[in-house]
């Protein structure tokens, strides 16, 4: 392996163990002589790749918390022109929710969690965060625009207050069902998305 693909690799194997660890115990519980013996590497890898652990934090946002709010909830919406918008909505969420394992069932949301836990006080990560929560919203309010646009969805609804209350309902959900550890809370949340998205429909 070529020096800069090994580095590349070690970069990638502290991240993504770093993630694990701040999703199962926490961000400020996790210390960085966890993380490195957890990947069985030298602190001094650590230190020529992050300055300090709010640095790896900032690329542990930037890296996998971005991807997989990409990958799971603003990369399906791009969809949108191909299905009716209030099917599109219902299935994005649901199929999300659908897609979570038992750890992340009862983990909830890394994303949710880290703004809970420092959104308040670190300032750079607060900005992380809230960029990829725009970047959420932005798509959700497009692809309510479009809708309304083709008749599918009322003209009176505001799009950029349904894509924050689609969002807000989402994240809610997930914290609530890691302290009751029930699934029927998934499926009432399922069932009231649902007839919220009714709601949102145009009838002629």
């Amino acid at each position: 392996m070529k020096q800069q693909q090994k580095s590349d690799h070690t970069r990638r194997i502290i991240i993504h163990t770093a993630f694990e660890l701040f999703f199962k115990q926490g961000y400020r519980a996790t210390t960085i002589n966890e993380i490195m013996n957890a990947t069985s590497l030298s602190k001094g890898a650590f230190y020529h790749h992050f300055s300090n652990k709010k640095d790896l934090g900032n690329q542990v946002i930037s890296t996998i918390l971005k991807n997989r709010i990409y990958e799971g909830l603003i990369d399906p919406l791009q969809k949108y022109k191909e299905q009716h918008t209030g099917i599109l909505l219902s299935e994005v969420f649901i199929n999300r929710l659908n897609s979570f394992t038992r750890r992340e069932l009862l983990q909830g949301c890394p994303i949710n969690n880290l703004i809970n836990e420092i959104g308040h006080v670190e300032l750079e990560q607060r900005l992380l965060l809230r960029a990829l929560l725009e970047d959420w919203k932005l798509q959700l309010t497009k692809v309510i625009t479009y809708g309304q646009a083709q008749g599918q969805l009322k003209k009176d609804i505001d799009p950029k207050a349904c894509a924050t209350f689609l969002i807000a309902a989402f994240e809610g959900i997930r914290g609530i069902r890691k302290v009751y550890d029930d699934n029927d809370l998934i499926e009432h949340y399922k069932t009231a998305l649902q007839a919220y998205v009714i709601n949102l429909k145009h009838t002629s």
